[in-house]
């Protein structure tokens, strides 16, 4: 069996989702080391990592501005830390890039993990951040592709602001040069044709911990695992909720009831949802 290494951030959210991606390996044998940013996941095997913050250029252009921000990010520390655990695979979750340049460097299949939905340009689809309607006619699809258009230009602007400004040691340089020197190839993997900021993947193998009926339409370029929801203790639900759920479920003609929750990102519950 396999030794699947996980990255991750540390938000709640993405923790739980990997736990249980955690969780159904090892029931399938294999072993699995579960690193989160700066803290041990309690019930996973494995410490934290911690990539030092402030990569600021030093004196200097080019290459050796770019070497001086790889030592201060602590790159090669952190890969030789990942290479003595001897994986045989790791995923990386999409949005941690400085995780994902050295999960590429390692000589091992890597694969980006999604919590949210399709992280790329479906075509045919407005980027999902925007509440831009679906296109529907051939103005609606030239709309869609000009805001595609818009989004690649506001991408690049700021990314050619900080190479001018960092002498060539911006993040996505700096991380193209560390895999550059290990024979891997970043660049050719990174693409600002993605609604995910900075930039997102294509062509790198993405797990979405999620079903494909959430998207608004599926995307083909990535695999759709399902929900990553664990066993989970029964829990009253806040009195707001169970209110709305009771309403829903006395009303006329009730359904099926989908929840909708935005997360720990936002404490307060709109009862606009289960209208």
């Amino acid at each position: 069996m396999a030794h699947v290494l996980l990255l991750t951030s540390d938000l709640a959210s993405i923790v739980n989702a990997h736990a249980e991606v955690a969780r159904r390996l090892r029931a399938d044998g294999h072993e699995v080391t579960h690193l989160r940013t700066g803290h041990e996941v309690p019930d996973l095997a494995g410490r934290g990592w911690t990539l030092r913050a402030g990569a600021s250029p030093s004196r200097g252009t080019g290459a050796a501005t770019r070497s001086a921000a790889i030592d201060r990010l602590g790159l090669e520390a952190h890969r030789t830390a990942l290479l003595d655990r001897a994986p045989d695979l790791v995923l990386v979750d999409i949005e941690l890039h400085e995780q994902v340049a050295v999960a590429l460097t390692l000589g091992v299949p890597v694969a980006a993990t999604s919590t949210w939905i399709a992280p790329g340009r479906v075509r045919g689809l407005p980027p999902l951040d925007r509440p831009d309607p679906l296109p529907s006619d051939l103005r609606g699809v030239l709309t869609t592709e000009l805001t595609w258009l818009r989004r690649r230009v506001t991408a690049q602007r700021p990314r050619l602001l900080a190479i001018a400004r960092s002498r060539g040691a911006d993040r996505q340089s700096v991380l193209h040069a560390f895999t550059r020197r290990h024979g891997a190839d970043l660049r050719s993997l990174a693409t600002t044709d993605a609604w995910l900021r900075p930039w997102g993947y294509d062509g790198l193998r993405t797990l979405v911990l999620g079903p494909t009926q959430l998207d608004l339409r599926a995307d083909p370029s990535v695999t759709y695992v399902g929900p990553m929801v664990g066993p989970v203790d029964r829990v009253p639900l806040p009195a707001s909720v169970a209110a709305g759920v009771e309403r829903h479920r006395l009303g006329p003609g009730a359904g099926p009831l989908v929840y909708c929750s935005f997360g720990s990102f936002v404490a307060s519950y709109d009862e606009a949802l289960l209208g």
